[in-house]
C-alpha cells in the first residue's frame, strides 16, 4: 500500500540527519507482519539471491528490459556507481553508526542475477529499526530505506519502505519522469505482492552465494548453493536429508543422475551431526557436494564441479545444469511435502523412517 510521505518524515529514522539532500519518491507499506525483531530476518530475504521465478513474468522482462537499455547506453558503467561518479553516503555517518552493523550488501535484482562483482546495491547501515542501502548510475543516486514499525493495532510490526532520489541533471530528470508510470501501475505492486509471498513461506528454498569454506576452498568450474530455513530447529543430520531428498526425487530425474539406487557412485568422504561431503568423478569432472546444518533452522546444500575435459563438459552441463538445479532444490528439502515447515516434520517423516531402517 502506497503511504503519503508524512508516514516517512514524521518518524524519528536517522536518515533524516544523514541525507536531507535526498528527495522522497515513495513511501510504501510491505505485507511482511513479524514481531519486534524480525527487521534482521527482512533483511536478509531482501539480498538473498533468488532464480527470480516468485516475481510475475512481465516484472522480469522489464527490469530485464532496463538492465538492457542501461547496458546499450551506458548507464550502468563501472565508472557511474557508488564510490565513482557520486561519494557514498556511508562517509556522512556518525561515529556511532559507522562503529555499528553495516548490513549486507546486494548482488543480484530481478533480471540481473549475476554473484560475482560489485554489488547493485551497497548497505550504508543497519540499525534494529533501519537498513540504507544505496544505488548510483548516470541517471540517479538512490537510496533505499526499509524501516520496521509497529502495527496501528498494537503488538504486532511490519515494514515501511522509503525511496529517496537524488536525479543526475536533466537526464536523471527525464529518465524518473519515463519510469514513474511503470513503477505505479506496475513495478511496486507485483514487488509488493511477491515480498508478502516471500515473507510468509520460510520453507522455500533459495539460491544462495557459495560461501562454505570446504566448497569454497576448492578451484572449481562451477559452483550453486540452495538454501532452505525452518520455522524450528531441524533434527536431521546433513546426511540423513540429503538421503531423504534424494529418496523424494522422481525416479526418472535418478535414471538419467545415475542415482536410482541411493546415492550411486557418490562416495561419503565426511559425515557428522553438521556436515556431509559427497565426491563423485567421471571423465568429464569431479564434483563435490556439501550438505551443512549452518544454524539449527537452516540448511545448505552446495555443488563445485572441477571439468577434465573443459570444453565438453561445459557443453554438457549446459543441459545437465538445469537437471542438477532442480534436483538440488528437492535434495535440501530432504523429503518435506509441500506445506511441512518445521523440523519436527522432517523428523517423524524422514529422518525416523531412515533411522528405523539402520
Amino acid at each position: 500500500m502506497r503511504l503519503p510521505k508524512t508516514a516517512h518524515t514524521s518518524r524519528p529514522w536517522r536518515i533524516h540527519e544523514i541525507a536531507p539532500d535526498f528527495r522522497i519518491e515513495d513511501v510504501w507499506e510491505l505485507p511482511t507482519p513479524g514481531g519486534r525483531d524480525d527487521l534482521a530476518r527482512l533483511v536478509q530475504q531482501s539480498v538473498s539471491p533468488t532464480d527470480g521465478f516468485e516475481f510475475p513474468a512481465v516484472f522480469r522482462a522489464l527490469f530485464a528490459l532496463r538492465w538492457k537499455l542501461g547496458a546499450l547506453f551506458g548507464w550502468d558503467e563501472a565508472d557511474s556507481g557508488v564510490g565513482e561518479r557520486v561519494r557514498s553516503v556511508r562517509e556522512r555517518l556518525p561515529s556511532d553508526l559507522l562503529e555499528g552493523p553495516r548490513g549486507p550488501d546486494q548482488h543480484a535484482v530481478p533480471g540481473r542475477t549475476e554473484l560475482d562483482g560489485p554489488p547493485i546495491f551497497v548497505s550504508v547501515y543497519q540499525t534494529r529499526d533501519e537498513w540504507v542501502a544505496e544505488y548510483a548510475s548516470k541517471t540517479v543516486h538512490s537510496l533505499q530505506h526499509i524501516g520496521w514499525v509497529p502495527d496501528d493495532s498494537g503488538g504486532g510490526y511490519h515494514a515501511q519502505m522509503a525511496v529517496l532520489v537524488k536525479p543526475n541533471g536533466w537526464l536523471g530528470k527525464a529518465y524518473m519522469a519515463a519510469v514513474k508510470p511503470f513503477r505505479y501501475a506496475l513495478v511496486y505492486p507485483m514487488l509488493l505482492r511477491s515480498v508478502g509471498r516471500r515473507w510468509q513461506a520460510p520453507g522455500r528454498v533459495r539460491s544462495v552465494r557459495v560461501s562454505d569454506p570446504i566448497a569454497a576452498a576448492r578451484r572449481y568450474d562451477y559452483a550453486d548453493a540452495f538454501e532452505l530455513r525452518l520455522e524450528r530447529p531441524d533434527r536431521c543430520s546433513p546426511e540423513e536429508w540429503v538421503r531423504a531428498g534424494v529418496d523424494a526425487t522422481p525416479a526418472w530425474i535418478k535414471q538419467i543422475a545415475g542415482h536410482a539406487d541411493g546415492l550411486g557412485s557418490a562416495r561419503i568422504a565426511e559425515s557428522d551431526a553438521d556436515v556431509v561431503v559427497l565426491e563423485d568423478s567421471d571423465p568429464l569432472m569431479d564434483t563435490v557436494m556439501v550438505g551443512r546444518n549452518v544454524e539449527p533452522e537452516r540448511r545448505l546444500l552446495m555443488t563445485v564441479l572441477r571439468y577434465r575435459r573443459p570444453l565438453l563438459a561445459r557443453a554438457v552441463w549446459a543441459f545437465v545444469g538445469i537437471l542438477h538445479r532442480r534436483t538440488a532444490r528437492r535434495v535440501v528439502a530432504g523429503g518435506l511435502r509441500q506445506g511441512d515447515r518445521g523440523g519436527d516434520a522432517v523428523l517423524s517423516r524422514a529422518c525416523r523412517t531412515r533411522r528405523a531402517r539402520r
